[in-house]
């Protein structure tokens, strides 16, 4: 279902023609229209509610599945048909979605015999591949070109221009094959290594960023010095080398300003590494400006739009400015394509409402309307992650024992918490999440209090300093677990206990 979702946000987002025009459909709507509208505005997601709603049977009935593959079709032919002279692509993007079409149709006019077309086409679409720098499609035309006046027209001077473009080209195109080899093993080898292989991955990226580095002197290309820079990057942050990473970002950032020919991917790609790297040392000031300079990307309903709101937010959330953090979720949630964005990106803006609602509990939200919320559908929709994962299902166990804290559900709460300790001692040990075994650990000592903020203060001093020795900018944790710092976090959760004090149940298993 969720490849059906993706094609229908790219079809809205790029506001292309409905698929009721194509097809020549009937006045009667069809059921291939019908399940597009139902997807489009939210009615159905998954492949059980869509068989259940037209069928009454499951995603296997043999009928649901013609019906979605016909979609699935007909959503394709839609999709080709997309207006890349938009306000949000930049000039390259333009080109190449325009010249990959052209491409194609020349390459149907040879097939069909229709030779002279097909190569005065392939003329055009040349002129435009080498003025944006199109590597892959300069050597297929290149292929098609130079065996037409070879074999077709043999002129001798075409023939050898094409075929020295070709070579050239050739030769680009391996460098960026290369680049990309080479970041496609940092990513399994480094991202997801353990111990002396990761190690070893290290080292080998270390040879191949040399490798790299005199292939980038010798081409100017565009893949060649996105794969080369984010394998550079991979390694600095790898290597707790934030400063060096910072400076590649930068660097990336010049080299990729300079190059309007360029896709934006670029820029976008290390505007984003770098927010991440000035939020997590605190250069809160350089964030703000470098969001500035991303809101051209930030068209809305798109992931780039999600993105830097969910960037917004974080900014927010980490310099105590809670409702502009507010009015970046609201922007978000509320939004006619909020339901297209992939789950996981649904689910994170979901977490982060619940750490907003629990503000808004605490009083320290009142000039913007509170969204609705329900614990309940939180916990039941939001998934648990799996081992390779485990990390992430922090802020979700801590937003629980928040709630229940603030809701004085004591009881639940000393019963929630000797599970989340198990969890503790079992998942978090490693270096990356220490500052979150640390304010699991402040939680407990609430509990330890009989729930009074003074005693829980008192006792939980020792952890609060261990954890103050691990500041959030060196201590490696990805931004998405700690959404407010857990400095401000445990004061705001003392804030929300009374100065009674709260004597476990004797028939609790907790003590």
């Amino acid at each position: 279902m969720q490849n059906l979702l993706e094609l229908i946000s790219l079809i809205n987002r790029n506001k292309t023609k409905s698929i009721d025009v194509i097809g020549n459909l009937p006045p009667r709507k069809s059921m291939v229209q019908q399940f597009y509208e139902k997807l489009s505005n939210g009615e159905l997601s998954t492949d059980e509610e869509a068989a259940q709603y037209f069928y009454e049977s499951s995603p296997r009935d043999r009928n649901y599945k013609t019906l979605k593959k016909r979609l699935t079709e007909r959503l394709y032919n839609t999709a080709i048909l997309t207006d890349a002279n938009q306000a949000r692509f930049n000039e390259a993007a333009k080109a190449y979605t325009a010249c990959w079409k052209d491409f194609s149709i020349a390459k149907v006019l040879f097939h069909q015999y229709a030779h002279t077309n097909g190569a005065i086409l392939m003329e055009k679409v040349l002129k435009q591949s080498l003025k944006y720098q199109f590597p892959e499609l300069i050597v297929e035309i290149c292929r098609v070109q130079r065996m037409f006046y070879a074999s077709v027209k043999q002129n001798k001077k075409k023939f050898e221009y094409y075929n020295q473009l070709y070579t050239t080209y050739a030769e680009i195109v391996q460098a960026d094959a290369i680049a990309e080899a080479y970041h496609c093993e940092g990513i399994l080898n480094i991202y997801h290594g353990k111990g002396k292989k990761k190690e070893l991955a290290l080292e080998q990226a270390k040879t191949q960023l040399m490798e790299l580095k005199k292939l980038a002197e010798q081409y100017d290309s565009y893949r060649l010095h996105l794969h080369y820079r984010v394998l550079d990057l991979t390694v600095a942050k790898e290597n707790g080398e934030i400063i060096k990473a910072i400076q590649i970002c930068e660097d990336a950032l010049h080299f990729f300003r300079e190059r309007p020919h360029y896709f934006l991917t670029g820029q976008k790609a290390f505007t984003s590494q770098l927010f991440i790297l000035y939020w997590q040392t605190k250069q809160y000031e350089k964030g703000k400006v470098l969001l500035r300079f991303s809101r051209q990307f930030a068209t809305p309903g798109t992931m780039d739009w999600s993105v830097y709101n969910h960037y917004q937010f974080l900014l927010g959330m980490h310099t105590s400015q809670y409702e502009a953090a507010a009015a970046s979720l609201k922007t978000i949630i509320h939004h006619n394509n909020y339901k297209l964005l992939p789950s996981y990106e649904r689910e994170s803006w979901q977490l982060k409402l619940a750490y907003i609602t629990f503000l808004y509990k605490l009083g320290k939200i009142k000039s913007i309307e509170q969204p609705k919320f329900r614990l309940g559908k939180f916990l039941n929709e939001v998934p648990m992650f799996a081992a390779d994962k485990r990390a992430r299902n922090i802020p979700i166990l801590v937003i629980q024992i928040l709630f229940l804290l603030l809701d004085k559900k004591h009881g639940k709460a000393i019963d929630r918490m000797e599970a989340i300790d198990a969890y503790c001692k079992r998942h978090l040990k490693k270096d990356d999440t220490y500052r979150s075994h640390c304010f699991i650990k402040m939680l407990l000592k609430i509990i330890e209090a009989n729930f009074h903020p003074v005693a829980a203060r008192r006792k939980a001093a020792p952890l609060v300093k261990k954890l103050t020795k691990v500041p959030f900018e060196v201590s490696g944790q990805v931004h998405e677990i700690e959404i407010i710092p857990y400095e401000e976090l445990w004061e705001l959760a003392l804030e929300s206990l009374d100065t009674k004090f709260y004597k476990a149940d004797p028939k609790s298993k907790s003590v």
